[in-house]
């Protein structure tokens, strides 16, 4: 999802427990940079393309992670000039320590998107991370990935959360962010994409310091 927002292969995919830090995309006018940011302060600039050799679910790999803060990326391919994104390793994870990372950046966010895999809408132990997630104040958007995995309708897949969750989101979304990244042109879910992101770009990233702003006092 990252990737096809962005429009570059900056997150990795298809590897389990393949986000095991934090992973923080902003926008920057020139070349862009990757940064490993340590939590003693230090910090190393490499190769993106290096990147996933320090990352996986060996004892080596975890122990490193372990020591990052945070990967830190900046590139201008992207249309959100005003914002952050920020990739996390997510709650039902193989470690506890993922979780942990999780649950500490979600305390820090101004708006978080809640990705959800279409084939295992109805999960409960999910929904009640969203439900701690919402007692934060936090405002949700509600991401049904992977719809073209599934053969219910995008439409039916909306009403199904709208209906057993719609308290938790400010809006819901259904996309097939691996058709998007691939630009699949003859794919039928670009445009809800195009709408997903649009929606950002409108009344997310133009409208940052408002978001910002009420995010505060909902908190």
């Amino acid at each position: 999802l990252i990737n096809a927002l962005v429009g570059q292969d900056i997150s990795p995919t298809n590897i389990l427990e393949a986000t095991a830090a934090i992973w923080e995309i902003g926008y920057v006018e020139q070349s862009s940079t990757t940064t490993i940011v340590f939590k003693d302060g230090q910090e190393k600039i490499i190769e993106h393309a290096n990147i996933m050799s320090f990352f996986g679910t060996s004892q080596e790999q975890l122990e490193f992670a372990e020591k990052v803060a945070k990967i830190v990326v900046k590139t201008h391919q992207h249309q959100f000039k005003e914002l952050l994104l920020i990739d996390s390793p997510g709650l039902a994870t193989v470690t506890n320590q993922n979780a942990e990372i999780t649950q500490n950046i979600m305390q820090e966010v101004d708006l978080a998107l809640w990705v959800f895999n279409a084939n295992h809408l109805g999960q409960t132990d999910v929904m009640q991370h969203v439900s701690e997630l919402a007692k934060l104040g936090k405002p949700i958007i509600a991401v049904i990935n992977k719809i073209d995995e599934t053969e219910d309708s995008p439409e039916k897949l909306i009403r199904y959360l709208r209906r057993n969750s719609d308290e938790f989101f400010q809006e819901i979304f259904a996309i097939s962010a691996f058709d998007a990244f691939q630009c699949k042109q003859d794919s039928d879910y670009n445009d809800y994409f195009n709408e997903f992101k649009d929606y950002l770009v409108e009344q997310v990233n133009e409208k940052a310091p408002q978001v910002k702003n009420d995010s505060v006092q909902s908190s």
